[in-house]
């Protein structure tokens, strides 16, 4: 495995990894002379060749999503990501809100709003079953919709009191 990763280290020898795994070879390279990327500049990146990554022992589907160069997220959502859009959770209440629908289903649908999800700027909203739940972090709003109704919440409850939160979503999904 090879990739471009742009380091503000000291192009002083290899970093070492804090997990005891080391690449087989790092080279420094100027950010003009890669092609794939949009650098036309000086500044260095470190490329690295690593030996082959470990299997998670299972394949995370794209569904109507994909990726155009590279995402990051922590290997915590990593191993309970199910679909490419869960990948893109970046709020606490996002992943909150995730891990409560997960609870009720596991046929939560992530809607971003691009269809590469690392040119995603957001989560448009989330969907299960007959409901769709749309974070609106300018207006610290939660709003949960189905066809009958709508209820706004604060999104601080979704740290301040989940329990409420997820009642709500409940109420709304058996109406």
């Amino acid at each position: 495995m090879e990739g471009f990763w742009h380091l503000t280290v000291p192009p002083r020898g290899p970093p070492h990894s804090p997990h005891g795994r080391h690449p087989e070879e790092v080279l420094f390279i100027k950010g003009d002379k890669i092609p794939h990327l949009s650098y036309g500049n000086q500044v260095e990146f470190a490329y690295f060749k690593v030996k082959p990554w470990k299997s998670l022992g299972k394949s995370i589907r794209p569904v109507q999503y994909g990726i155009s160069i590279y995402i990051m997220t922590t290997l915590n959502t990593l191993k309970y990501s199910n679909e490419l859009p869960e990948l893109f959770m970046k709020s606490k209440e996002e992943v909150t809100l995730w891990r409560m629908l997960r609870r009720i289903s596991n046929q939560v649908k992530v809607h971003l709003d691009e269809e590469h999800l690392d040119n995603a700027s957001n989560i448009t909203y989330l969907n299960l079953k007959n409901i769709d739940i749309h974070i609106d972090h300018s207006k610290n709003e939660l709003s949960i919709e189905n066809s009958f109704s709508e209820k706004k919440l604060d999104i601080k409850l979704l740290n301040n009191n989940p329990s409420m939160v997820f009642k709500e979503i409940l109420t709304m999904v058996e109406e």
